[in-house]
């Protein structure tokens, strides 16, 4: 058998604990000794804090002012006595002084004296002139168809073609009768006879109406008279 070799016993017990003990009173002197010297020195360095004086407390009460007192009103204005003002006094009136009339002079006529009137003749009349003899029926039937040619060609010169015959190629003829005074002017016209297109008898009476018309010639009758013409308007040629 192998010999196992045995350790030795270590103390247990209350042998150890004086030898714990005494190590922890010198570490903690220490720790004092080493507390107090720091405090020391910390405080050998420091400078001392001023020390600020102590805050006082006021108490303010807020106080509602008085009200104000009311401005007394000023004293009543004192009558015034006013005397009244003395009434002028009534000024005389003057009288006018009559001035006397003058006496009448006599007056003498300086001018000469009125002569008797003039009598003056009015002016002769003059006598009117001789009225040429009468012309013979003959000539007045003739000198009345040259005017009436000559009415005939002054309307068929004055005929103006509406667009509308022209558009539509109408053509015909109206009998127009119409009355003229002896210097030329426009009494009355109408249709006398219609063409069957009102387009045309329109504007065949409105050319009978707005021609110009010469006086009657001297071999014609001076009295109103009646003239019958036909006027032909086409819209297929220029009139």
């Amino acid at each position: 058998m192998t010999a196992i070799p045995m350790s030795a016993p270590r103390p247990t017990g209350a042998a150890s604990r004086p030898d714990r003990f005494g190590r922890a009173l010198l570490v903690g002197a220490a720790l004092e000794a080493l507390l107090l010297g720091s405090l020391l020195w910390a405080g050998s360095n420091t400078p001392p804090r001023p020390v600020s004086p102590g805050r006082k407390i006021i108490a303010v009460h807020l106080l509602r002012p008085a009200p104000p007192r009311p401005t007394p009103s000023p004293p009543a204005p004192k009558p015034v006595m006013r005397h009244p003002l003395p009434e002028p006094a009534a000024q005389p009136v003057p009288v006018p002084t009559p001035v006397p009339a003058p006496a009448p002079k006599l007056l003498f006529a300086t001018s000469p004296a009125p002569t008797a009137p003039s009598f003056t003749l009015p002016p002769a009349i003059p006598t009117p002139p001789a009225q040429p003899p009468p012309a013979n029926p003959a000539a007045r039937v003739r000198a009345l168809d040259l005017y009436a040619v000559l009415v005939r060609t002054r309307v068929q010169a004055n005929l103006r073609v509406p667009q509308t015959i022209r558009l539509m190629r109408l053509s015909g003829r109206t009998e127009v009768a119409f009355e003229l005074q002896p210097d030329g002017l426009l009494i009355w016209a109408r249709i006398e006879r219609s063409s069957g297109i009102g387009t045309i008898d329109r504007a065949a009476l409105h050319t009978v109406k707005t021609t110009e018309y010469p006086p009657f010639t001297k071999n014609m009758a001076k009295l109103a008279t009646t003239f019958d013409i036909e006027v032909h308007i086409s819209g297929r040629r220029a009139s």
